[in-house]
């Protein structure tokens, strides 16, 4: 007959033998550090806008109420950036190198590529500009004064207004470096460096569409005062998140293809330097209907929202030949 079997009682688990689930303390991390990115992003923004929205400006001159207003909208610049270096530094405990790469500091290629890559893009974003302000024209958002009246009476006839155009013009390359490139490094390292690759496991679609969201409604503390289209209240939150989606597909693009944020940077510091272009020829006479000619909204969906196309398309016509540099999510 077979040997009756015999129960063996289990033993008992030494201390500490059990491994952890790393990957479920990985996700919560990552849980962690987005909430922790995006309360620090809103809650600094609106923080610093504050004052806006506090004081009783309408009882300030017009020069000092200006100048509040830019000094707030730089100060906000930085507070995406700031978030995430908390997040990244202290909730996902990054540091040193490991850090640098995270917020994608640093690149692929070399500072040659990164280079030949951040000032062409700075280019092609200059260009867009351009041509958002010329379609702003052709739809009459922006009536065009050639004796450029509006400049001159801004600087109260001192010098004329061709002059003035001609300066503010060849002032965009260097504006787009200083200050405007030291500012859009706040936010690019935030949005670009750090959120995007948050986001990119929902895929590239989903990560333009969400990203542009979060980065449009980050805007609301300016925009609801009637900043970028002359609009109070949400209608001009909702011009700005299609805007950012549209713009942020390219800063995306350029982001993923070298790993860098440098090339979203000062093509986000270009993008502000340029932006009024098409203002600085408009007639002093007529205003600007803001909601088509600012480059954020309707005129620049067609222009910015085409390049992207444009640049998809190319791109998947290179991948089909094999020539599409591979991307890399840090």
């Amino acid at each position: 007959m077979p040997a009756e079997r015999q129960d063996v009682p289990e033993q008992p688990e030494p201390p500490g033998s059990r491994q952890p689930d790393l990957r479920g303390t990985a996700v919560n991390r990552r849980g962690l550090s987005l909430a922790v990115f995006l309360v620090l992003a809103f809650g600094l923004a609106w923080l610093t806008a504050s004052p806006l929205w506090l004081l009783d400006t309408a009882g300030l001159p017009a020069e000092a109420t200006a100048l509040l207003a830019t000094g707030v909208s730089a100060a906000m610049m930085l507070t995406p950036g700031l978030a995430a270096f908390v997040a990244a530094r202290w909730v996902e405990r990054h540091r040193g190198r490991a850090l640098v790469a995270r917020l994608r500091l640093g690149g692929r290629g070399g500072f040659r590529q990164i280079a030949v890559w951040t000032l062409g893009f700075a280019a092609v974003i200059i260009a867009l500009c351009l041509v958002t302000a010329v379609v702003a024209i052709g739809f009459g958002a922006i009536t065009p004064d050639w004796t450029f009246s509006a400049l001159e009476a801004q600087a109260e006839g001192a010098m004329p207004g061709w002059v003035l155009f001609a300066l503010t013009a060849a002032s965009i390359p260097i504006a787009a470096l200083v200050p405007n490139a030291l500012l859009a490094a706040g936010e690019e390292i935030g949005w670009r460096g750090y959120l995007t690759p948050v986001l990119a496991p929902l895929g590239r679609p989903a990560t333009i569409v969400l990203g542009g969201v979060i980065w449009g409604l980050w805007h609301a503390p300016v925009v609801m005062l009637g900043h970028n289209f002359g609009l109070y209240g949400l209608p001009g939150v909702g011009l700005m998140i299609v805007g950012c989606i549209v713009l942020g597909a390219l800063f995306i693009e350029v982001t993923e293809r070298t790993s860098s944020v440098w090339p979203a940077v000062v093509g986000h510091g270009a993008f502000n330097a340029a932006a009024g272009i098409g203002l600085a020829v408009q007639s002093a006479e007529v205003p600007p209907d803001l909601v088509i000619a600012n480059p954020l909204g309707i005129a620049g969906w067609i222009v910015f929202g085409a390049a992207g196309l444009g640049w998809l398309l190319l791109a998947r016509l290179g991948s089909s030949h094999g020539r599409t540099p591979r991307t890399e999510r840090p």
